[in-house]
């Protein structure tokens, strides 16, 4: 029974679908169907540059985004990694420069920025910080330079 128990987990990976190229799917509406049957996509979405490298891949539930999204320059480096949940943008979320430095994070919470948010300079010095509320900014942000001086702060 034990070996039942270590085994099924390794036995249902194999049963994943495998991720399903944009150009495939019809989009209507904000939901995306399956181009041979019209059923709602579900499953992980990929959109690709012309070379043929990966610039988008997304989770789908149902023809609506679910779980984790990420977008990728044209460098192959992630650009930004977003969380989804019932189609709404939900939890951290993140932007990344070129060369994989940290550029942005934040929070958000029914598809609006909710939170603390931050930004960095390439050479990863925090360039401003500060809460959102519903998308708008809230409060006293803080900016800095790049060698991470405070400058003046910026009350909202």
């Amino acid at each position: 029974m034990k070996y039942l128990i270590l085994i099924l987990p390794l036995f249902l990976v194999g049963f994943e679908q495998a991720p399903i190229d944009a150009n495939k799917l019809i989009e209507k509406n904000g939901i995306y169907y399956e181009a041979d049957n019209l059923n709602a996509f579900t499953g992980t979405l990929v959109h690709y540059y012309e070379g043929g490298r990966v610039k988008e891949r997304a989770g789908y539930q149902n023809g609506t985004r679910e779980g984790l999204r990420e977008t990728f320059h044209e460098n192959g480096q992630l650009f930004e990694k977003e969380n989804y949940k019932d189609g709404e943008l939900s939890g951290l979320f993140q932007g990344f420069y070129d060369n994989g430095q940290l550029w942005w994070q934040g929070q958000a919470k029914n598809n609006l920025r909710n939170g603390a948010l931050q930004a960095f300079y390439a050479n990863g010095q925090l360039k401003y910080q500060g809460q959102h509320r519903d998308n708008s900014q809230e409060g006293v942000w803080q900016y800095f330079d790049e060698d991470g001086n405070l400058g003046k702060p910026d009350a909202i």
